[in-house]
Order: C-alpha cells, then sequence, then structure tokens
C-alpha cells in the first residue's frame, strides 16, 4: 500500500472583510476583464498620460482577493506515488471559490490531477521536480503562477492561453532553453521572471509586449549568452503603438539591446514618442559599440539613462577596439569618441567597373560616407545605400540596420579621379552633404547643381571650368570651395559676380571665386570694371520688353480689326460642297428696288446678262411668294441660293428708305449663311460713285479685300468680267438643277393663279 503524505495546502477565504476601503484604493483594470485595485498613495494617477498611469499602476496594483481578510482553510495533497503524482482532497466546505495552492520544496513532477476542480487564484510550486507546465489553462481564475527551481525546459505560446486574468509569472532557475515567440498571446501579463535559465535565443515579443504596461521582465543572470531574435516582425511606429515596460537583462551577454531590435523603422531620436515609459537593467552588459548602438546616443539625456537604465554607467564598449572598456555613460559625453561608432557597408557600396567605392555609416555625424576617391572614376555612381534590409550593414554584431540611416546625409568623396562634367542628376543627390571633386579635371556643371539642395560644401578645388550655369544662384556661394583657379570674366557671366555679391559671398580662400583673366581679382571686384556690360543689358532688356509688348499689340488689332477677314480666310480653308443638294437657285439679287434707275439695271439689263451665261435669279420684287412676309421669304429662298449678289447704292439703308429693314436683313443673313458654307459667295457692288450708308462697313470691307467688291463707276474693269469670275460655276450646267428650276417656276405660276382665282 503506497504511502500517503497529507500536507497543508490550501488557504480558503472566510470570514471576509475589506481592510482597505474605496478611500485608500480606487478600481483599476488594465484590459477590462482584470478587477484590480491602485493605491491612491502610489500617486498613480499624477502621472502626465494614460499610459504613465497604466505602468505605474501595473507595478503597485493589488487583486480583490488580496486586500480581504481571511482565515486559512485546510486542504490535503496526497502523493500517489513516489514520482510525484498527486491529487488535491478537500476536507471542508470551502467558505469562498477563491483559493490559493501552495506546495514548495517538494517532490511534485505535474500539477494534481485534479486541479481543474478548483477556482485557484495563487499557485506556488517552487522547489519542486516539476519538467513541465502541463495544461493548466482550465485555471480561469489564476492570478499568480510562481514555479521558480523546477526543472521545466520549454515554455510554449501555448502554455498560458485563456488565463486572461494571470498577472504574475515566476519561472526563475528553472532549465528553460527554449521559448516560442510570443507565449503570452493576447493576454497581459504584468511581471514575468525567467530569470537564471539557459536561453540562447529570445524573441524580442516575449521582452517588449506592445501596447501593454509591463512592471518588469527579467532573463537576469541567464547561463548562456542571448541572441535577440524578431521572428514575429515586431516593429515601433504609428500603426504598431507604444511598448511600456521593465526589463532587466542585469548580468547578461545578449549581442543587442532589445529596443534596437523593435525601432529599425523609425527615427531613434524619436524612441520617446514610442516607449514613453518603463525603465531597463542592463548593469555589467559589453555592447559592440557600432553605428547602431550611435543612433540612441542622439537622444536627451533622461531618455538615454531611462532606456539604458540608471546602471548604464557600468555598461561598456567590448568593440571596436578603440572604444573597448569604455563605459557607455563616457561615450554619451564625448563627442570625439562618438565619432568612431561606425559600420561598415558592403552589399550596396556602388562599384562601377575599375571605380570602387568604400561606404561606411556614421550615425553620429548624421552621414553616410562614402568614398570613391583615387579610383580613376569618369562619373558619379549611379546609386548611394539606401541601407534597407536587402542592402544590410556588415558588423561583427548586427545584419540589418534600421532604416533611420535613411534620413541621413551622404558624404561623397570623388576627390583625385577623371570626371570633368558635373551632373548631379541621380536621386540621391537631393541628401548630399559634401561633394568632395578636389583634384578633377572639371570642365563643365550642369543645371543639375541646384538638386544639391542639402549641401553645405562642395569641393571643386584644381577645376578647369570656364562658366557656372545660371540655375547655380538658387544655392548658397560660400558651399563652394573653387581654390586657386578662377573663371574668365566677361560680360556674359557678370551674373556671377552679382549672385554672389547678392549672397554675400565670402573672399577669402578657399571660398572665393577669381577671375583668370585679372590677376588676384575676383569676380565682386571685377563688377566696376565691366560697367558697360550693364548699358548692353539694359538696351537687350529694353528690347526684350518692347518687342513681346509691341507683337502683342498688333497681335491685339489685328484680332479687332481685321476678324472678320480671319472669317472669311477660315471659310476658304474649311470650304465644303455639303450644301449644294438645297440649292435650286444661282444669285440672289439685294438691291433697292425703290430706286428706279437700279430697278431697270437689275430686271432689264442684269436679268438678260445672266440668262445669256445660264445663272438664275432670285429677285425679291418678282418672286417672291405671294402671302408670305418679307422675313420668311428672305429666309426661305436665299438658303436656296449658290450665290448672293449686293447691290450698294446711296440711301438704300437709310432709316426713311421704306425697304431698309428688309436689306438690312438680307445683308446680315447673307454674310452668315456665307461664313456658315451654305452660301458659296457674296459680290458686293457699289453702284453709284456716292458712298453708301456705313452698314456693316467692316464685313463689306473684308470682302472687298478678298476681292468679292466692285465698284461699278470704275471704268477699268468690267462689271460683267468680275461677275462671271466670282459666279462661275451655274447650276443650270447640270441637268437635275434644269429640272428643279423648270418645277420651281411651274410651282410659283400655279401659285400666282391661285392667288388670282
Amino acid at each position: 500500500m503506497a504511502n500517503k503524505i497529507f500536507l497543508l495546502l490550501i488557504s480558503l477565504t472566510s470570514n471576509i472583510t475589506c481592510i482597505h476601503g474605496s478611500n485608500g484604493y480606487s478600481h483599476w483594470s488594465p484590459d477590462g476583464i482584470k478587477d484590480l485595485w491602485c493605491p491612491k498613495s502610489s500617486n498613480c494617477n499624477a502621472e502626465p498620460s494614460p499610459i504613465h498611469i497604466d505602468h505605474c499602476c501595473a507595478c503597485d496594483a493589488l487583486p480583490e482577493w488580496e486586500m480581504l481578510n481571511y482565515s486559512p482553510q485546510y486542504l490535503s495533497l496526497e502523493i500517489t506515488n513516489v514520482k510525484g503524482s498527486s491529487r488535491l482532497i478537500q476536507n471542508t466546505v470551502p467558505t469562498n471559490n477563491r483559493i490559493t495552492f501552495i506546495h514548495t520544496n517538494g517532490i511534485l513532477s505535474m500539477f494534481p490531477e485534479n486541479v481543474c476542480n478548483f477556482s485557484i487564484v495563487y499557485v506556488d510550486v517552487s522547489w519542486n521536480q516539476l519538467r513541465s507546465v502541463g495544461n493548466i489553462t482550465c485555471l480561469t481564475e489564476l492570478d499568480t503562477l510562481i514555479m521558480k527551481n523546477n526543472k521545466v525546459t520549454y515554455i510554449s505560446n501555448q502554455t498560458f492561453v485563456g488565463l486572461t486574468k494571470l498577472r504574475i509569472v515566476d519561472f526563475s532557475y528553472n532549465l528553460i532553453s527554449k521559448m516560442d515567440y510570443n507565449i503570452f498571446g493576447s493576454i497581459h501579463i504584468m511581471t514575468f521572471n525567467f530569470e537564471g535559465n539557459y536561453l540562447s535565443k529570445l524573441d524580442v515579443s516575449n521582452v517588449l509586449i506592445a501596447n501593454k504596461s509591463i512592471c518588469g521582465g527579467s532573463y537576469a543572470n541567464n547561463r548562456n549568452p542571448i541572441e535577440m531574435t524578431n521572428i514575429g516582425q515586431t516593429f515601433l511606429g504609428e500603426v504598431s503603438g507604444f511598448i511600456c515596460g521593465d526589463s532587466d537583462f542585469s548580468n547578461v551577454s545578449i549581442n543587442e539591446h532589445p529596443i534596437f531590435t523593435v525601432s529599425e523603422k523609425i527615427d531613434q531620436r524619436t524612441i520617446g514618442q514610442y516607449a514613453p515609459c518603463g525603465k531597463g537593467r542592463y548593469s555589467g552588459l559589453a555592447y559592440d559599440c557600432d553605428c547602431k548602438v550611435a543612433e540612441f546616443f542622439h537622444l536627451q539625456y533622461y531618455e538615454f539613462s531611462r532606456i539604458y537604465s540608471k546602471e548604464y554607467s557600468e555598461s561598456h564598449c567590448r568593440s571596436p577596439s578603440i572604444l573597448e572598456n569604455i563605459r557607455i555613460e563616457d561615450l554619451y559625453f564625448n563627442q570625439t569618441l562618438r565619432d568612431y561608432m561606425t559600420c561598415d557597408i558592403i552589399d550596396s557600396c556602388p562599384t562601377i567597373g575599375d571605380c570602387k567605392c568604400e561606404c561606411t555609416a556614421q550615425p553620429n555625424q548624421f552621414a553616410i560616407i562614402v568614398n570613391c576617391s583615387n579610383q580613376s572614376c569618369t562619373d558619379f555612381p549611379a546609386t548611394v545605400p539606401t541601407v534597407l534590409n536587402d542592402s544590410p550593414l556588415k558588423s561583427d554584431a548586427f545584419s540589418t540596420i534600421p532604416d533611420v540611416i535613411l534620413k541621413h546625409d551622404i558624404i561623397l568623396d570623388m576627390g583625385h579621379n577623371q570626371i570633368s562634367n558635373v551632373h548631379p542628376r541621380h536621386a540621391y543627390f537631393s541628401r548630399v552633404r559634401t561633394l568632395d571633386l578636389r583634384h578633377n579635371p572639371i570642365k563643365t556643371i550642369s543645371n543639375d547643381i541646384s538638386n544639391l539642395k542639402s549641401a553645405t560644401d562642395i569641393i571643386l578645388m584644381q577645376h578647369k571650368l570656364n562658366d557656372l550655369p545660371q540655375n547655380i544662384k538658387n544655392l548658397e556661394p560660400d558651399i563652394f570651395h573653387f581654390g586657386k583657379n578662377g573663371i574668365p570674366c566677361s560680360c556674359d557671366n557678370r551674373w556671377i559676380g552679382e549672385w554672389r555679391l547678392f549672397k554675400h559671398a565670402s573672399k577669402h580662400y578657399p571660398y572665393a571665386l577669381l577671375c583668370a583673366n585679372y590677376k588676384n581679382k575676383t569676380f565682386e571686384d571685377m563688377l566696376n570694371e565691366f560697367s558697360e556690360c550693364y548699358e548692353i543689358e539694359k538696351y537687350y532688356w529694353t528690347l526684350s520688353i518692347i518687342i513681346p509688348v509691341s507683337l502683342f499689340l498688333i497681335f491685339l488689332w489685328m484680332i479687332q480689326c481685321l476678324h472678320f477677314e480671319f472669317m472669311i480666310f477660315k471659310k476658304r480653308i474649311f470650304s465644303s460642297e455639303k450644301n449644294q443638294k438645297s440649292w435650286e437657285t444661282d444669285v440672289y439679287i439685294s438691291f433697292d428696288d425703290d430706286s428706279l434707275e437700279i430697278r431697270y439695271f437689275v430686271l432689264v439689263i442684269l436679268e438678260q446678262f445672266f440668262k445669256r451665261k445660264k445663272l438664275t435669279t432670285y429677285i425679291p420684287c418678282r418672286d417672291a411668294w405671294l402671302g408670305r412676309n418679307e422675313e420668311d421669304n428672305i429666309k426661305c429662298n436665299m438658303n436656296k441660293c449658290k450665290y448672293c449678289l449686293v447691290i450698294q447704292s446711296s440711301g438704300m439703308y437709310d432709316s426713311d428708305n421704306t425697304g431698309a429693314i428688309k436689306r438690312r436683313m438680307e445683308y446680315k443673313l447673307a454674310w452668315n449663311l456665307f461664313t456658315k458654307n451654305k452660301i458659296k459667295k457674296i459680290l458686293i457692288l457699289t453702284f453709284d460713285s456716292k458712298t453708301p450708308q456705313q452698314f456693316q462697313s467692316s464685313r463689306s470691307r473684308a470682302l472687298f479685300r478678298f476681292g468679292l467688291g466692285f465698284v461699278v463707276p470704275n471704268r477699268t474693269n468690267s462689271l460683267y468680267d468680275k461677275i462671271v469670275l466670282t459666279f462661275d460655276e451655274p447650276l443650270m450646267v447640270n441637268s437635275k438643277y434644269k429640272i428643279q428650276r423648270s418645277k420651281q417656276i411651274q410651282n410659283n405660276l400655279l401659285k400666282i393663279k391661285h392667288k388670282q382665282t
């Protein structure tokens, strides 16, 4: 029969009385699940933000069951065999379902088989023989789990699933050598202790937990050096949120500070925005003091000391050799030493044939140094390091480089090469701070020089320039180091002296720009010598204003005065015969039918001439349809005519002339149809020597300019030749139009007879 050992293991709460009361504590829950009480005496509410308040309470808050007085009750633990198997035995009926389970310094190898039958809030099984945690997801009320000094070797990311009220975990001084990433999952652990274990790799998700206030997390005194990993791709940023947790890596050798692992995608100088609270303990830690560590030296002293902990003065550098054993505290205050904190960039450093560059990141100077000097280069590299994950820095400690280096300037050394043309057209030139081109046979500089908008030094000593590009005026002259070699001074480049004078450029070596054709004279000195340039420039400047203004005024005059000429010109270019099917008559004749002389000229002389030339005519006083008003007759019949003849005479448009309104309408309609290609041509005849009233004079003048006008009293030319030349294509040539014209005449006769009857 197996021996049975009964131990006092369980404390049950009874006779519960709140000893603190609401005056001493205030209710607080970090996740909406845990019911905790934050002591008012800790002044957490005086913290500057909700994040700081949560961090303060995470360290000082108590669960409700711990705030109550209770009398211990007894349960028995039966050890069922020598292997440490056990089960719990309840001797009395508990007065409360919140139970504390304590069994230390024993031989337990696993949790009691019936542990899930109890609502346990506190477990302490320190100094036993437990080799694994087992399945404890049934302990949904569990607040504290202490398993220190056991033989646990592995923590899974399933170990704590479902334990939403779990607050404190202690696995210190076990045999843990492996731990999954993100072991706490979605639950909010406030204190965890893995001190004194055997981890060789540790994921940062088990150290810095995003958006959750952590009071303390310890991996101190680990027995092996720890390599930090980031399998879950945890990064700080606008989307990822904040971290706020204390961490302890005292007396541990780790390859990098945990904050380095999660801060690669932000400017390290803004780390306080994403890690507003929490402190680190890294006493006795040795760092590889390269560019990645140097990024944090740009922090304010308070932030720097918080991240490195108050014991940061105990930490030191182990590399590079020039900084070995120098304290981190000394580096913070010594700018000269910090310049040695660099990283070599290998993979993304440019190579152009025999032109091989060396690239170095130097965060203390906010710079990437690209050294291509003494390589017989004839051009600039197309790219320089962007230092992303696909172009890592190679150093003893790190395989990646923070994206913040993208914000650093470029120091590009192209000295002692064979570059003759400076054309900084590549995108990276906007980040170039220093461009060293000394001892190059530079003959030209392109207007792309304005891309060097961040430059503070452009070294051109020993150049062979004869001129500068105009866009150089967008830059400050004192960023250029011209040295002793000058540029010929002339009227053409007098603007260079004006630019330098206006920008208050230095006249001292190496910033001064000398005139190559005048000994020891700068461009500013020679401005007075070239005073005649001003007169020439003034003359050309005046011409440059007068000529465009004159051309513009001429253009306006042409638009105003030759508007109708442009309309006729446009009609001639885009003429069309698409309306010829509607033409039934050759010529519409508009004239003053109140004048007997003109009436006789039209009805007798001109009509007989048109018949001989086989041109049909429409004469309003003769061919107008009976029963229609004058407006309808004009619109309907003019639309059917191929040509229009306007015979202008004295008084025909006068207001006291009975037919003036009709003839004004005829002229306007004829012009509109003509410009719309519905009438092929208009011919204006000035019948008498007296000038007719100037009705639509601009249009008439335009027609005369295009040869569509004739003065009858002018005996030097033949009126009839002009008519034949203008109306050169009679409709009667086509038999179809003969038939149409015959039908038209018959219809008109029938209408006349019908009206008479």
